[in-house]
């Protein structure tokens, strides 16, 4: 919480902007410089992000960072070339992890050694004061499946489209016949798991589903799935009961 203007204005939930030190803001995600799509389990090369200029002008990204954090708090930050320009409408592709031999990287693109987290984090885009721009939350990702904005709201997509205007988001399954599958209950703690199985042709989103072992009110919700979360056709999740929470959403 804090005041705009500083010192003076009313006291206001500050999502995102908080400014230890420095003036207050109010973040505005996504209406200047957004993240468009990403995949995160790539096989056929680096991971990559797509980052898109809505902001009707040029934008100098000079100072500009973009960041992973996991959802135990350990974030990571890539800067940006100092002489990077985003055009009105560009979109510049940031790859994550080793370049395979042969691999043709995007003009105008970024590339950084370290693999992004499959099981899940946060990536936000920053600017040269540290503020937020934009950021979204994943868990767990399909191998090479693409999750991108269609229509202003994130959802897996039908195809990869890296340097382009998304295309349709993929059709879903309700998980009606999702399952669990297997559990390990006395491995010694950090070996314990819960599987769970999805029979159908389809993949289903876990977004804000609850996996628990309490039949409480309280239970009902002390482990909801996070945002971005998807369990393939005919794939498997394993969820880690090894009461490190920290270590990520699959924990």
């Amino acid at each position: 919480f804090g005041r705009l203007p500083d010192g003076t204005g009313a006291f206001q939930q500050l999502l995102f902007s908080a400014t230890r030190g420095a003036s207050n803001y109010l973040a505005e995600l996504g209406t200047r410089l957004r993240i468009s799509e990403f995949v995160v389990r790539s096989s056929t090369g680096p991971d990559w992000v797509e980052i898109e200029n809505v902001s009707g002008t040029s934008m100098a990204l000079e100072g500009f960072s973009l960041g992973a954090e996991t959802l135990g708090g350990t974030l990571l930050q890539w800067p940006f070339r100092a002489d990077t320009q985003l055009a009105p409408g560009g979109r510049m592709l940031v790859y994550f992890g080793p370049l395979p031999v042969n691999f043709a990287p995007q003009l105008n693109s970024h590339s950084f050694p370290t693999p992004l987290h499959d099981e899940g984090a946060v990536l936000s885009l920053r600017d040269s004061r540290d503020r937020i721009l934009d950021r979204i939350e994943y868990g767990s990702q399909l191998a090479d499946r693409a999750v991108g904005r269609v229509n202003q709201q994130w959802a897996l997509l039908s195809a990869p489209t890296p340097g382009q205007p998304n295309g349709p988001a993929a059709a879903l399954d309700s998980g009606s016949s999702l399952r669990l599958n297997e559990w390990l209950a006395g491995g010694g703690g950090t070996n314990d798991f819960v599987e769970l199985f999805n029979p159908a042709a389809l993949p289903v989103s876990l977004e804000r589903w609850v996996l628990t072992d309490d039949p409480s009110i309280s239970g009902a919700t002390n482990n909801r799935l996070p945002s971005l979360t998807f369990i393939d056709a005919g794939g498997f999740v394993r969820f880690h009961t090894d009461g490190a929470p920290s270590s990520g959403p699959q924990h």
